[in-house]
């Protein structure tokens, strides 16, 4: 057990160190480039003195050209990070204009205006790097362009717009036709978002993440409450003390005004995703629903996974389960258990192995 996580880990460093060199090709580049260097003068030097000659003209010479090619190299690298800030600026500028953010809303779930945009966004992630895949995703969830289709204002649904319509302007042709809205504005389905840095100050409550690619991504701290990871890659993800849990009316503004229902707002769903190697030291996992996720080899030590529904689950482990922490409202596979801990905690029988 100890050597399949000893190779895992080095799996997921060297997959950090890919993704690092793809979002900084020249600067990795320029390393490389440093070594062989060092190493080429480092030979030159020592044969030199092997042989009892002095010319230091060939070390400068050698010295002057690697000096030049890494000031080539870093320019380029500072080239691509400007590139990526203004396309980054551009799709935000566009997406934020007036005209096109009311289009958006109001276009149908299936046309060509958002699958449009979500083209440009599949193109444009693959050239941001991890800082900013977090700025775009930030953006995304304050312009309130991922929530859930059950955030929706009642009185922006289909069924409100149609009845008001046949109330107000029924045998008036030339009446002005109200359009419906509908959540999420962009999908974020198969949106290659890996990597993304997203720790500590991200807050996302009834997002709509479901199918995105969170492989790799840096959601530590994260407060992730009431979001719908329902077929997510969160494969080798960073949650360490995450907060995934339900979202509540405290939440989720103007709860009466919403389409609802409640129970599906505010449900953490992550049925389906692909958690195997994420890290879930110290995560909330409150009632989330893990139907049918993956959880080989995730850490789970210190996670709270009270009143969580496991039963379905995949790769899950009595080991994984012994690190975790729950209650008898945690829902277990077959052959798992959780034993009550001697100390319970805040008058309640709780979970905890040590």
């Amino acid at each position: 057990m100890e050597q399949r996580a000893t190779k895992r880990r080095i799996s997921i460093a060297i997959r950090k160190l890919l993704l690092q060199i793809r979002e900084h090709p020249w600067l990795a580049v320029g390393i490389a480039v440093d070594l062989l260097v060092i190493g080429v003068v480092g030979t030159v030097a020592v044969f030199q003195l092997l042989q009892q000659e002095s010319n230091p003209t060939t070390l400068t010479v050698i010295a002057a050209a690697f000096t030049a090619l890494l000031t080539l190299l870093f320019g380029m690298e500072r080239e691509n990070q400007s590139a990526q800030d203004k396309a980054l600026q551009e799709y935000l500028d566009r997406i934020s204009e007036l005209e096109t953010y009311k289009d958006l809303r109001k276009a149908t779930e299936d046309g060509y205006k958002r699958a449009v945009m979500r083209a440009k966004m599949r193109t444009l992630v693959w050239r941001l790097d991890s800082r900013r895949k977090g700025v775009l995703l930030r953006f995304l969830h304050e312009a309130k362009l991922i929530k859930k289709k059950e955030y929706l204002r009642k009185g922006r649904s289909e069924q409100h717009v149609r009845a008001k319509r046949s109330e107000k302007h029924e045998g008036k042709k030339d009446a002005k036709k109200k359009k419906p809205w509908y959540y999420p504005i962009l999908s974020l389905e198969s949106i290659d978002l890996s990597g993304a840095d997203l720790s500590h100050s991200i807050e996302l409550v009834a997002d709509d993440l479901s199918g995105v690619n969170l492989s790799n991504a840096d959601l530590s701290g994260a407060r992730l409450q009431g979001v719908n990871f329902r077929k997510a890659d969160l494969s080798d993800a960073n949650l360490r003390n995450a907060k995934l849990c339900e979202a509540d009316s405290k939440t989720v503004s103007e709860l009466d005004k919403r389409v609802g229902p409640p129970t599906e707002l505010f449900k953490l769903d992550l049925t389906e995703a692909d958690l195997t190697g994420a890290d879930l030291t110290g995560a909330d996992l409150t009632r989330a629903d893990l139907t049918g996720a993956d959880l080989t080899g995730a850490d789970l030590t210190g996670a709270n996974l009270t009143g969580a529904d496991l039963r379905e689950a995949k790769g899950l482990t009595q080991t994984q389960i012994e690190k975790a922490i729950g209650d008898e409202s945690t829902r277990l596979p077959k052959g798992l258990s959780l034993p009550i801990s001697e100390e319970p905690a805040s008058g309640q029988a709780t979970v905890r192995v040590r």
